[in-house]
């Protein structure tokens, strides 16, 4: 039911609602043919449907809150809550806002303001600007128009005149001051990029990347251990856990109160896609465990990816939501499987597992690697074995460095030594292997290709399932 309720999700932002629906009759009159069974085809069919119709009202919604905005004169009174920590730039300072109202006519969309830095703003304020709209810029190498309305925003403000704040609750107003000291805290105690990259790693700041780096982690083929991903969510659970443990709480309090924390911590760091998908599988298997059921994490895959869709069904063109669940799906069924054919590799430092699951998320995002971006790194796993063991050690080093460093300088001192040494050995060996270019792979495949390679994957991952299941069986 969740497969059909992402499929649905996905379509539905596509194609017209009469088409939907005759989509929808397709797969009861499939299911009802080869399953005979009428309840499940008619509840396959209902749900399909009804995300499908979901998506297609978020779409139509969108597209005339903006017809309605552009109609208004200029400038207009608009009154909407800040939604995103601000973020400032060179000159500026900008954030999201969620408009609820223009000139007193309520409207539901999302604008992206630019403010002076001499303003001070925090996530969750509500406030009135008087302004003139404009529509996003066209680049000539990027479709920065079309990357903002898939996130829901429609327009942009520019220095609009400021006429009513009103406060956002105690809470975003600590961790808003809270984020702006840690990110104070990295930058005067680690020198440029190695600020970047642990911000990146730790509070999510992955815009503060520089342009070369994301190049270079991008050709070294260790770009996701710059977002906040299930490998951060697994880390942390596992460090909270083990340390409620040993304050004498039972597993099942220890998981549901660590469990509470990575909430804390998602909020903190703005709800990234990424990270709220690894939270909720996380969370998911700590309460199947908690009531002694065995946890399905293909479930909880599509479960994630179902409750994010709705938020936002603009996520599925999203490229880091895609190789996001593509990678963890890649871990996920072939890990097992990869594990039993590298048997000869030695499991010391988990260099077994961590090139297991290196191989299977890369088996699930090459074609779409390819796809997008045109290239891949032949060397890319030999990379991640050299870097991903080291990267629990980086996440605790850099929560303890932040923590101390709220404390006292001198005590961060004992470890921003160590990360700063770490940080800097990542970023040297993804230099090194970039400069490779004979060992990266230029070819630019066909969304064709892509559906054949996928369709290909499916059915040996079936096979896979299979041997696996009859192999039990056979106990």
């Amino acid at each position: 039911m969740l497969a059909f309720s992402v499929l649905g999700l996905s379509i539905g932002t596509m194609l017209r609602l009469s088409y939907l629906c005759w989509l929808s009759f397709f797969f009861f009159a499939t299911v009802l043919f080869y399953k005979r069974n009428i309840l499940l085809a008619f509840s396959i069919a209902l749900v399909f449907i009804f995300s499908a119709c979901y998506a297609f009202n978020f779409t139509k919604n969108i597209a005339s809150a903006k017809e309605a905005l552009f109609s208004q004169k200029t400038p207009v009174s608009i009154y909407g809550k800040i939604i995103t920590y601000p973020q400032e730039t060179e000159n500026s300072q900008k954030f999201v806002l969620s408009v609820k109202k223009v000139n007193q006519v309520k409207m539901k969309t999302k604008i992206l303001a630019y403010f002076s830095k001499d303003k001070n703003f925090y996530k969750g304020e509500r406030i009135r600007i008087l302004g003139e709209i404009k529509e996003p810029p066209s680049f000539e190498d990027f479709d920065y128009k079309n990357y903002l309305y898939k996130q829901g925003i429609v327009g942009i403000i520019y220095y609009p005149e400021l006429k009513e704040v009103k406060e956002a609750n105690f809470l975003y107003k600590i961790i808003d001051r809270a984020r702006k000291r840690a990110n104070k805290i990295f930058s005067e105690n680690l020198p440029y990029p190695e600020n970047c990259f642990v911000k990146a790693i730790v509070l999510g700041e992955k815009r503060e990347l520089p342009e070369k780096l994301k190049e270079i982690f991008n050709k070294s083929g260790i770009r996701h251990i710059t977002a906040i991903s299930g490998m951060h969510i697994v880390i942390l659970l596992n460090i909270l856990t083990s340390f409620f443990i040993s304050l004498g709480l039972w597993r099942q309090q220890a998981g549901l109160l660590s469990l509470f924390f990575i909430v804390l911590y998602i909020f903190f760091i703005g709800f990234q896609p990424s990270a709220v998908r690894a939270t909720i599988i996380g969370g998911g298997i700590i309460i199947a465990q908690i009531f002694g059921r065995l946890p399905d994490t293909t479930r909880f895959l599509l479960l994630a990816a179902v409750a994010m869709l709705f938020v936002n069904p603009f996520l599925i063109y999203d490229i880091g939501f895609q190789l996001s669940f593509l990678a963890a799906a890649g871990i996920n069924y072939l890990t097992p499987f990869l594990n039993k054919k590298l048997k000869r590799v030695p499991s010391v430092c988990s260099l077994r597992d961590i090139l297991s699951m290196s191989l299977g998320a890369q088996i699930f995002t090459i074609p779409l690697l390819l796809y997008h971006f045109g290239y891949f790194s032949l060397l890319s796993f030999l990379t991640n074995i050299l870097v991903v063991p080291l990267m629990p050690l980086l996440l605790v080093l850099g929560i303890f460095a932040l923590i101390s460093g709220f404390i006292s300088y001198w005590l961060s001192f004992f470890f921003f030594l160590p990360l700063f040494i770490i940080s800097r050995y990542i970023i040297w060996v993804a230099s090194t292997f970039s400069q490779l270019t004979s060992f990266i792979l230029n070819l630019k495949v066909s969304l064709i290709l892509v559906i054949l390679y996928y369709l290909c994957l499916f059915v040996l991952i079936r096979k896979i399932l299979n041997k696996q299941r009859y192999w039990f069986l056979k106990i």
